[in-house]
């Protein structure tokens, strides 16, 4: 007959875990299990009651319930399915807590395989089953004791006290249960003395039983006949007298009562046996732990085989002795002591245990806990032990860590001499290896490269045959780690060398390069014989590889060691190249220039000495020298070097190239027939720089390559290059110098003095962005008009250097005499807009703002071409103008401009600006902006107008780490 799947409702709201849940379970079985998945709690609990299931897999985070709310909501619904909590919180406190609130089971998402998930539903199931049939006793017998027409008491045979009873026992009695507890029965036994009454007990507890009539004293003093049916029992190890007493003073229907009696304690003795039955079923039928039932003493009552199993031992072996008689440990003896002494339970996580006399076994970890028993008074009559074994789960956890830290060394460097001492030393301290060798293929045999631990007697160098080491022979062949417990009775292993060197156990590892197998680490273990687990053989797998990826990569980094530091002297090379090459095209200082590359020239061809020449006047100047840092001869040439200028143009006359390569000292010292006392050159190589016309203007001379070699090939052409570029860059530089001068003047006469008036005090200040030069776009001009007024004019110039001055001096000029024909500001920058659209490219825009300024009414009016509009400070309170927006002067021809006026009082600030001041920043920032320059204002408008202006671009200049991308004009007026 086919069994039937067991039907598994999910609820869960993520469907790749659904998902995962489903392959798990087909892989267990195609016809093992029938899942029905539900996303919300409430979807589920309504599958749950039209079509109920063999078991609940529930997560607890959904999204109509969260927590433990989720467990209770499901296990009121559930009518008694077992429950499986499947989530994703990994907390231990929720996980006991969820079991405790119904749960059969706690499974972390991540944490579970299809073992572990088919193992957990088929546990919970045969769990719920036998809790089910043990509730289902102790209701019975409950019933039974509760319901009882007589009364039932079960009375310690010692004490003669009750330690269960029902209420018809004290009814009968006339006392309530408070009453009726304190009660000894010798207090309402009427027929017997209490020495008669002890006597009776004893004869029970020796015969097991006994029926008999007898007479009770109720509380009010009335004698009542019952009937009295007595059992012996033991509970928990103490003797104890089940009675059942019913009062036959009236003697009806006796016969009937005696049956109904004798066929309820018959029941009663079943449903005891039964419930003891049940315990032990559920003992047998919980495999994943090992579970004993102890009396007060911790003497063994009752184990299931899973613990007698681990502890290599029978059941018979164990029932009756005492634990730590057999296991003798001082903590754990003082532990259960403590729970028995206050009556609170305990639990332990991965607590570690030796097995006493099991060396071999090594430290073990256990999940344990140890819970009291209570009978109804709340006395403690036993305990029950509950472990289960975790060692396999903490070791394959220090395991895996070890890899990582594993994994990190090899990673953290390329010197394998560096990373296997600590390889090994990491790896024989979580598996417990008390030595190691690393043996490398030489030839037919294997050499010792590496010792590590316990001193050996085969030092690095020696040689071991294939026969010699056969175990390591085999695992170079196989590719295999092999772990040999006992090396003493193994065939594969060389017993003899074992036990010189006192080895009991050995795990070889192979090593690979290139997945060829070429040798073996050997870890040893001395002390004790060890039991290699798989997760052990795995860690030795995955170690090897390891070591087997920092040989080939230490191998590799050797191989290209040379490789790379000739690949990187060429890069060394071309990188200088570049930057002198830069350094050309942006270098506008002659003598910065030729320094640079005399500098460059020396140390690209590893020269100790070198010097510059420049021709000027019919007179050759020594312009720079250089000493290499390893150089440590010097020399003096007079600053007119025409002498050697003519000795060396003699020697150039001998080559149609710009370089000079000699390798002859002595006819080099000759030919140039230096002063006595000159240190001696030591080989030359001379570059020679032209001017437009081939004429030449310079050069530059080398001597004394490092490591006293001589000047190459490769060296000449570098020259040749250098020379080559250091002309056309000195040509730049000198036609630089020349339109620097010309632009400089001009500008001095664009940039006027601040005017003095005793109507406005005027604060001025310019900064340029090059810091050797003023040469900018930025401009200002102030105008005296008619009436007491000031025109002031403020712009920007596209560009720098004398093309912008000529273009700045053009806009200003031009404005002036728009201005003094009285003109507005708007139609004074309509007309400057002509004559600038005529006569500068789209390229070359030009911004301007143009204020006049009317002190005697407080009146302003203003124009912008594109141009910042200009802060204003009334009343302490600084803002921007507004103005109408407009386009750069010389983009439409005929666009009109348009002015702003407004009325201030004395006391008002003005604020005129470049755009440089708003584009100021730092190398990698925001730019300082029309947000700070307002704070600023906020904090500098009481101090003196040129305070202000020196101030307020002292912040910008802060703002941008001292270097701006443009240069900036910044006027302060202030209306007195």
């Amino acid at each position: 007959m086919t069994e039937q799947p067991l039907k598994v409702l999910q609820i869960e709201d993520n469907p790749g875990d659904a998902r995962l849940v489903l392959e798990m379970l087909a892989e267990a079985g195609a016809a093992g299990f029938e899942v029905e998945w539900a996303e919300r709690l409430q979807e589920g609990l309504k599958r749950l009651a039209s079509e109920p299931a063999d078991v609940i897999l529930l997560d607890l985070e959904l999204p109509d319930s969260a927590g433990l709310d989720t467990l209770i909501r499901t296990r009121e619904a559930a009518n008694g399915i077992p429950i499986v909590v499947m989530t994703g919180i990994d907390n231990e406190a929720t996980g006991v807590t969820a079991v405790k609130n119904g749960a059969q089971d706690y499974l972390v998402k991540g944490r579970v395989d299809t073992s572990l998930l088919t193992h957990s539903i088929h546990y919970a199931i045969e769990r719920q089953r036998a809790e089910k049939q043990l509730r289902e006793a102790e209701l019975r017998y409950r019933t039974l004791f509760e319901q009882s027409p007589d009364g039932v008491l079960i009375i310690d045979a010692e004490t003669m006290l009750p330690i269960e009873f029902n209420d018809v026992a004290c009814l009968q009695l006339g006392y309530s249960r408070n009453e009726f507890a304190r009660l000894k029965l010798t207090d309402y036994e009427a027929s017997e003395t209490a020495a008669q009454t002890a006597s009776h007990v004893e004869k029970i507890k020796e015969s097991g039983s006994d029926s008999f009539d007898t007479r009770h004293r109720r509380k009010n003093g009335e004698i009542r006949d019952v009937r009295v049916s007595a059992q012996a029992l033991e509970l928990a190890g103490r003797p104890v007298l089940y009675c059942v007493f019913r009062d036959i003073t009236e003697r009806l229907g006796m016969f009937k009562e005696i049956e109904d009696k004798r066929r309820q304690t018959a029941d009663l003795a079943f449903s005891l046996a039964v419930e003891r039955d049940t315990r032990e079923a559920i003992m047998e039928n919980t495999p994943e732990a090992n579970l004993v039932y102890f009396d007060r003493d911790f003497n063994f009552v009752m184990v299931n085989s899973t613990y007698a199993e681990s502890c290599r031992m029978t059941k018979e072996e164990l029932l009756g002795k005492n634990h730590f008689d057999l296991f003798p440990h001082a903590e754990n003896e003082a532990i259960f002591t403590q729970v028995r002494d206050s009556g609170r339970p305990v639990e332990f996580k991965e607590k570690p245990y030796e097995f006493p006399g099991q060396p071999w076994r090594g430290v073990t970890f256990w999940d344990w806990t140890l819970t009291p028993v209570k009978d109804p008074r709340g006395d403690i009559e036993g305990f029950v032990y509950s472990l289960v074994d975790v060692t396999e789960k903490v070791r394959s956890r220090e395991l895996d860590e070890a890899l990582t830290r594993i994994s990190m060394t090899v990673n953290a460097t390329l010197d394998f001499d560096d990373i296997l001492p600590r390889v090994l030393d990491e790896a024989a301290g979580v598996i417990g290896a008390q030595s190691a060798l690393f043996l490398l293929t030489k030839g037919e045999g294997l050499a010792v490269r590496h010792i590590w631990g316990k001193a050996d007697d085969s030092p690095p160098g020696t040689l071991f045959s294939s026969r010699e080491a056969p175990i390591s022979a085999t695992v170079l062949k196989t590719g295999k780690p092999v772990a040999v417990s006992d090396v003493a009775h193994d065939e594969r292993i060389n017993a003899g060398l074992m036990d010189r060197h006192g080895v009991l156990s050995v795990l070889v590892i192979p090593l690979f390069v290139r997945s060829k197998t070429v040798g073996v680490i050997i870890l040893r273990y001395h002390s004790t014989m060890i039991e290699f687990s798989q997760a052990w053989i795995d860690f030795a797998e995955k170690l090897g590889l390891l070591i087997s990826l920092a040989m080939e990569n230490a191998s590799l980094y050797q191989n290209e060691l040379s490789a790379r530091a000739q690949i990187q002297s060429h890069a060394n090379q071309l990188s200088l190249l570049h930057k002198i090459g830069l350094s050309l095209n942006t270098e506008t200082s002659r003598e910065k220039l030729l320094e640079t590359v005399l500098q460059g020239a020396a140390v690209i061809t590893s020269a100790g000495v070198g010097a510059m020449l420049l021709i000027e006047n019919g007179r050759t100047n020594l312009v720079s020298l250089y000493y290499a840092p390893w150089y440590e001869e010097r020399c003096t040439i007079d600053d007119d070097a025409s002498g050697l200028h003519r000795r060396v143009e003699r020697l150039a006359k001998k080559t149609d190239k710009d370089t000079l390569r000699i390798t002859d000292f002595a006819s080099l010292e000759k030919a140039l027939a230096f002063p006595p006392g000159h240190p001696g050159l030591n080989g030359l190589l001379v570059g020679t720089l032209r001017d437009i016309r081939g004429r030449a203007r310079g050069y530059v001379m080398l001597s004394h390559k490092a490591g006293g070699g001589s000047f190459t090939g490769e060296d000449e052409e570098i020259m040749s290059l250098l020379a080559a570029q250091s002309s056309v860059a000195l040509a730049s530089a000198e036609n630089f110098e020349r339109e620097h001068r010309v632009a400089e003047t001009l500008q001095a006469a664009l940039l006027p003095a601040t005017p003095i008036r005793d109507d406005l005090e005027i604060g001025l200040v310019y900064q340029s962005a090059a810091a050797v030069s003023r040469l900018g776009g930025d401009f200002y001009d102030f105008i005296d008009l008619d009436g007491g007024k000031l025109a002031i004019v403020i712009g920007d110039v596209c560009g720098k250097g004398l093309e912008a001055a000529k273009s700045t001096a053009m806009v200003k000029y031009s404005l002036r005499a728009y201005v003094t024909e009285n003109s507005g500001p708007g139609e004074c920058l309509s007309r400057l807009n002509v004559s600038t659209g005529q006569q500068i490219t789209m390229e070359k825009f030009v911004t301007a703002g143009l204020m006049i300024v009317d002190p005697a009414h407080g009146a302003i009016s203003y124009a912008s071409a594109g141009h910042p509009a200009p802060i204003i400070i009334e009343k302490r309170q600084p803002r921007l103008m507004e103005i109408n927006q407009s386009i750069p002067l010389g983009v439409l021809p005929g666009y009109d401009f348009s002015s702003t006026r407004l009325d201030t009082d004395k006391g008002t600030t003005l604020l005129l600006y470049t755009d440089g001041l708003l584009e100021a920043r730092p190398r990698e920032g925001e730019p300082f902006g029309e947000q700070s320059i307002v704070s600023s204002c906020t904090k500098l408008h009481d101090l003196p107008t040129q305070a202000f202006a020196e101030a307020l671009m002292g912040e910008a200049l802060k703002y941008a780490g001292g270097r701006l991308r443009d240069d900036i004009a910044l006027l302060v007026i202030r209306l007195k």
